[in-house]
């Protein structure tokens, strides 16, 4: 602290000489210019401020360049971010190969929203990284990309994505921004591409358990492929059990599968972490056929939890589950089902008279039967 004090003590008489100098000769470049040094390196912008706008090209000992830079950054501190960008470029102009006097005008003109700027900027910078820095020029092609997915120009950022991924073939980073592009533009196909080659690369169970959801997710809503989606929610609950957006999926998935048991246990666990109580995000029909599946393994207090969730539409959305199992055979099938479902009427957790109202002839005879 002692020598801290002791080196501003001296800044500030340095600061006084050169005002008394300035005072004899308002002109004098050389103490302007030593003048303004020291309001930079004390910080004190306002003043570095009006002495560097007094000299004129080619009067500091700093050049032109620096000049300029330095402006740039008093102008930034000054909240002229406008001004501070302006500088920046003339730093470039001055000094066209200094990387750092670039990537300062690609910082700015981002802030500053022009993207054009930024974007001839991003291109002069990676074009300034030394070949055998293998990190600052991966670290220079993000930034495009990042730039270009900005203004909406998803061909030209694909195509440095696709300059990374040959050269570096694993980089989950350039792999991610594929697919999230592939996803902006409708191609499903390749996003499902990129995300099988992310899966591995995920450095835990559960981050690969996320991409697999959003593989399967994609391959279901988007591809239409319902049993290669149903394999890939499967992967994904093998390594995260818990994870809820995948439970949500495999409800489905075990109903198309003949699997009341299993259908039941995940039903089981998503209501013990409160995901069936209030505004669910699982689907009501989703819903309907885990309660009939809990109907029919016997599980009546999940039945009924499920049928609270879905309130008022339970009856029609449970007799539309009814329906998809007329004709089907196995454990799934409508007899058992129905029997099991009449019971829960019979308990009062389901209005059975409004289920046989908006139930198929098939669906109401099994039901009649009761």
């Amino acid at each position: 602290m002692a020598q801290l004090a002791d080196e501003l003590g001296q800044l500030d008489q340095a600061a006084r000489a050169y005002d008394l100098a300035l005072i004899e000769d308002p002109g004098h470049a050389a103490a302007l210019d030593a003048r303004g040094a020291l309001a930079f390196r004390l910080g004190d912008y306002p003043t570095a401020d009006l002495i560097y706008r007094d000299l004129g090209p080619g009067e500091s000992l700093l050049g032109d360049d620096e000049l300029a830079h330095r402006r740039s950054i008093i102008a930034e501190h000054l909240h002229r971010d406008a001004e501070a960008l302006q500088l920046a470029r003339q730093a470039t102009v001055a000094a066209p190969g200094r990387r750092d006097f670039v990537m300062r005008v690609q910082d700015l003109a981002t802030r500053l929203g022009d993207l054009e700027t930024a974007i001839g900027a991003a291109r002069a910078a990676f074009e300034l990284v030394p070949l055998g820095d293998h990190e600052g020029r991966l670290g220079a092609h993000f930034a495009l990309v990042e730039l270009l997915r900005a203004s909406g120009d998803l061909e030209r950022a694909r195509t440095h994505l696709d300059h990374i991924i040959r050269d570096y073939p694993h980089d989950a980073r350039a792999l991610e921004a594929l697919a999230d592009i592939a996803t902006a533009r409708g191609d499903w196909a390749s996003a499902t591409r990129y995300l099988y080659q992310l899966v591995p690369l995920a450095p835990s169970p559960r981050e690969r358990a996320e991409r697999l959801y959003r593989l399967g997710e994609i391959v279901l809503v988007h591809l239409h492929d319902v049993d290669r989606a149903d394999d890939v929610f499967l992967r994904a609950s093998d390594l995260d059990p818990t994870h809820v957006p995948t439970l949500r999926r495999l409800l489905d998935a075990y109903w198309r599968g003949d699997d009341p048991g299993a259908l039941v246990e995940v039903a089981t666990e998503l209501a013990s972490v409160g995901v069936l109580a209030g505004p669910t995000t699982i689907s009501e029909p989703s819903l309907a056929r885990a309660l009939v599946a809990a109907a029919l393994v016997g599980d009546t207090a999940l039945a009924g939890r499920l049928g609270a969730a879905l309130g008022e539409a339970a009856p029609v959305q449970v007799a539309s589950a009814l329906a998809e199992l007329v004709d089907r055979t196995g454990r799934l099938q409508l007899a058992s089902a129905a029997t099991a479902v009449a019971e829960l009427g019979r308990r009062g957790l389901l209005d059975l008279a409004t289920l046989r109202l908006a139930s198929l002839p098939e669906v109401n005879a099994a039901l009649g039967s009761q």
